[in-house]
């Protein structure tokens, strides 16, 4: 899989759809609800179970301003019951599944080396804060612009601006190509060395 064609599923996600409510493409606003509220898909410090999966989905579906009004006016769970509802007449468990394959999707993170740069200094926040202080700052984005970023947009532009400002950069398939020929030769030497040992 190349890095443009990674960036692009990344930048245009495919649709998801669980219990029959289709999914927004997963943003950082989505992954700071889901970590604020110890969801498991994103914790993995216990199994999910039905109950998480509805209110992700729940999470999952609305952009930042509705999800802010609706944790205000509890109003999310009128719908997780209805989720819960929808429930008995689907499979629950393929709708697991089709949410973690959604995540796993949606969280795919370019291949990247890093520098060592000179006087850098420590970052204690957190990736997801980090995230989005880089999405207004770097980028000029709103509060609510940065929180509706798809997830894995957010990573490669970080990744980008990382690049450009050369602390990392990408590595590309012709980058893996040329790791895997020297892993080969060096392979191959190894072997010689060996045989060549065993002649003596």
């Amino acid at each position: 899989m190349g890095l443009e064609s990674d960036y692009l599923k990344a930048v245009i996600p495919p649709q998801a759809r669980v219990l029959g409510q289709r999914l927004k493409p997963l943003s950082l606003g989505h992954m700071m609800v889901l970590t604020r509220y110890g969801s498991p898909f994103v914790t993995g410090d216990r199994q999910p179970m039905f109950g998480d999966l509805c209110f992700a989905i729940w999470v999952c579906k609305r952009n930042w301003r509705e999800l802010m009004q609706g944790l205000a006016d509890m109003a999310f769970t009128k719908e997780m019951r209805f989720l819960r509802w929808m429930g008995r007449l689907r499979n629950k468990l393929k709708a697991m599944m089709t949410f973690v394959d959604y995540l796993t999707k949606a969280m795919n993170e370019p291949s990247l080396f890093f520098n060592k740069i000179d006087n850098q200094k420590p970052v204690s926040m957190n990736n997801l804060h980090y995230l989005k202080v880089a999405l207004m700052s770097k980028l000029h984005m709103s509060k609510e612009q940065a929180m509706d970023t798809p997830f894995g947009e957010a990573i490669f532009d970080m990744a980008a601006i990382g690049e450009s400002e050369g602390a990392c950069g990408f590595v590309t398939d012709a980058h893996a190509e040329a790791g895997e020929a020297a892993r080969r030769q060096w392979e191959r030497k190894q072997k010689e060395t060996t045989d060549n040992g065993q002649r003596n």
